[in-house]
């Protein structure tokens, strides 16, 4: 057919084609608007997947910061034992000693010695010097209760541990001051002992233990001498004493 722009039917077919023409672009611009829209949704679902990934992962990395800041901040950097035993005798005359005589300073004497147990069987042992707050309180008309305060040795691989990791204390040895002037006899008997640890300043965990058998002063025996606790003493959290 000729183009004939002056042809009426020629105009008339031209037109129909340039509908058709429009009605296929349309088709397409809502095919591609169809598949726009969904590529759009794609995009925001895995734009918003990424999006909790990220922020997962940022809380993540703040827990395990968090973590870690925790752990250094409860890690043993000092540790402080307080000691408490509670010793029974006849007292000479039935009178029990003056307690304000026994307040008796030890220089930077070691003044316990015992071994920690740690979580997974190792066992580390750990030296005690200096004597700070001596004192002797009557608990009955028989019971003196001592008690000290200790300082562990610095270097020790007892530093950097988490308390948690602790198990039990073996093998205590402390010192003790008992006079045999003040007692009608030979015998004193350790009738409780008690351990608590403080941890960089802080009431951590505590072990005690009632042990058996008595203590056979000898006649030099005078003043300071080395008691001994042999065994496990499991550790616990901290309670008031």
């Amino acid at each position: 057919m000729n183009m004939n722009w002056n042809d009426p039917t020629f105009l008339r077919m031209a037109s129909a084609v340039i509908q058709w023409f429009v009605i296929a672009l349309a088709s397409v611009a809502v095919c591609l608007q169809t598949v726009k829209h969904f590529v759009d949704l794609r995009e925001k679902r895995i734009s918003g997947e990424l999006g909790i990934m990220k922020d997962k992962e940022q809380r993540e990395r703040q827990q395990e910061l968090r973590k870690q800041l925790d752990e250094a901040e409860h890690r043993i950097r000092s540790l402080d034992m307080e000691l408490n035993v509670d010793f029974s005798a006849k007292w000479k005359d039935g009178i029990p000693p003056d307690p304000n005589h026994w307040l008796i300073k030890s220089g930077d004497a070691k003044t316990a010695t015992l071994q920690l147990v740690v979580r997974g069987g190792s066992v580390i042992p750990v030296n005690f010097y200096q004597i700070n707050g001596l004192t002797f309180r009557l608990i009955d008309a028989d019971i003196v209760r001592m008690t000290f305060r200790t300082n562990a040795s610095p270097g020790s691989d007892v530093y950097t541990l988490l308390p948690d990791q602790i198990e039990a204390i073996r093998n205590l040895d402390f010192l003790g001051f008992i006079y045999r002037s003040a007692v009608d006899g030979t015998a004193v008997t350790m009738r409780h002992v008690r351990t608590d640890f403080f941890v960089n300043g802080r009431l951590s965990f505590v072990a005690n233990c009632n042990p058996t058998g008595s203590i056979d002063l000898k006649p030099e025996s005078e003043g300071m001498m080395t008691f001994a606790v042999r065994g496990d003493m499991k550790v616990a959290p901290a309670k008031p004493y």
